[in-house]
């Protein structure tokens, strides 16, 4: 039994945590090995907890066995910051981008990353809103000269017509000079 315990501690060690233990008792050796299937059970749920986290299957809930389980509780709360991530991926997916980002460390990349993104669409934005605001200055502008132009072609049509007038007369004028002649 001894010998079994320590093949499965060294799969174990190599992150083989598909091990099965039948060992039992109630001496030193059963108790041992009861220990050995609590520890396996343990790593098999981490080890499915983490497959789950690494598919995006942020639902997944992880519970520390005790205030010491600093793998329990890492999970716990890396699975807690990807879903509030998601969270605030979701709000900027619809255009809110006021949601503030809380580095968890000054070596949180996906935090700083969002903050970029962030200021990033934030600046895009007001890039869009000043050319917007240049685009409806300038279309004024030509609806103005338009408005102009209008009035002034209206005008050149008016004395187009009158020029066209007087130089019928003018032509009717000659034309009674040249019959009197």
């Amino acid at each position: 039994p001894v010998a079994r315990l320590v093949e499965i501690a060294h799969a174990i060690a190599k992150g083989d945590v598909s091990q099965e233990l039948h060992i039992t008792g109630h001496d030193e050796i059963g108790k041992l090995a009861e220990a050995f299937r609590e520890l396996i059970m343990y790593f098999q749920e981490m080890a499915h907890a983490a497959a789950e986290i690494s598919q995006g299957n942020l639902e997944t809930q992880v519970h520390p066995r005790s205030k010491h389980d600093v793998l329990g509780t890492g999970f716990e709360h890396m699975s807690a910051y990807l879903k509030d991530m998601g969270s605030i991926a979701e709000l900027v997916s619809q255009g809110d981008l006021r949601s503030q980002i809380t580095l968890r460390s000054s070596t949180d990349q996906l935090g700083t990353a969002f903050i970029h993104m962030q200021e990033g669409l934030t600046s895009l934005i007001s890039e869009i809103r000043i050319s917007s605001d240049y685009i409806a200055s300038i279309s004024t502008q030509v609806l103005e000269t338009s408005s102009m132009n209008s009035d002034a072609f209206k005008e050149v049509g008016d004395a187009a017509e009158v020029t066209s007038s007087t130089m019928s007369e003018v032509n009717a004028s000659a034309e009674e000079v040249r019959m009197s002649m």
